[in-house]
C-alpha cells in the first residue's frame, strides 16, 4: 500500500485523512504557490492536474488533527510555520522537484517541475513533530511575513500611480503640448 496520513494545518483549522503518496506530493508541489489556507492550497494543487481528471484531492480530509500513520507513513503541511514533516517509506520529497501530470487518453504524460520559497523548511518525520511545528509557529507568528499582495493588488499601488502620473503630467504638461518631443518625454516618465 502506498497511502499516507496527510495532516494540513492552516490558522483557524486542522485536516487529516489517508491519501496516496502521490496525491501528498502534488500537496507539496502545491506549496510553491504560497498558499495559507486549505482553499488556496487546493486552488494551486489543481495546477498540476489534469481539469477532466480532478476528483477531489482533498476530499478524504476531515477537521482535526489525527497523524497516526497509514501503511507508507505521513505527511504534515503546517501553512502557517511553513514546515513540511514527512514520515513516508515509499517517498521523500523535498523543496524542489517534479509532479507527474496525466495527460488525457491520446496525451502523453508530462513531469511538471514545482519549486518552493526558501523558507519553507523540510523536516523528517517522529513522535516530536508537533513540538517542532508548534516551535516555527512561534517564530513565524512573531515575525509575520511581508504579504505582498496588499502592495501589488491593493490601494497602494493605485495610489502610487495615480499620484506619480500627476506629479509628471504637471511638471511638464503646460510647455510639452506645443512640443511633440517633450511631450513624448513627459509620457515616457508618466509610464516611467
Amino acid at each position: 500500500m502506498s497511502d499516507v496520513r496527510l495532516v494540513i494545518l492552516e490558522a483557524g483549522q486542522d485536516w487529516s485523512g489517508s491519501v496516496h503518496e502521490s496525491d501528498a506530493d502534488l500537496a507539496i508541489a502545491a506549496l510553491s504557490a504560497d498558499p495559507v489556507s486549505m482553499a488556496e492550497l487546493a486552488t494551486a494543487a489543481s495546477r498540476f492536474m489534469n481539469p477532466n481528471s480532478q476528483t477531489g484531492l482533498f476530499g478524504n480530509l476531515r477537521p482535526g488533527c489525527r497523524d497516526e500513520p497509514e501503511a507508507a507513513g505521513f505527511v504534515v503541511i503546517d501553512l502557517v510555520a511553513r514546515l513540511v514533516i514527512v514520515d513516508s517509506t515509499y517517498a521523500s520529497p523535498g523543496p524542489a522537484g517534479t509532479i507527474r501530470y496525466r495527460g488525457e487518453e491520446d496525451e502523453a504524460d508530462t513531469d511538471l517541475p514545482y519549486h518552493l520559497a526558501d523558507d519553507w523548511q523540510f523536516i523528517d518525520g517522529g513522535p516530536a513533530w508537533r513540538s517542532v511545528a508548534e516551535a516555527w509557529r512561534c517564530e513565524r507568528l512573531g515575525e509575520p511575513p511581508l504579504d505582498a499582495r496588499a502592495v501589488l493588488y491593493g490601494s497602494p499601488l493605485l495610489e502610487f500611480v495615480v499620484r506619480e502620473t500627476w506629479a509628471a503630467f504637471h511638471r511638464g504638461a503646460a510647455t510639452d503640448l506645443d512640443n511633440p518631443d517633450r511631450l513624448y518625454d513627459t509620457l515616457k516618465n508618466i509610464h516611467a
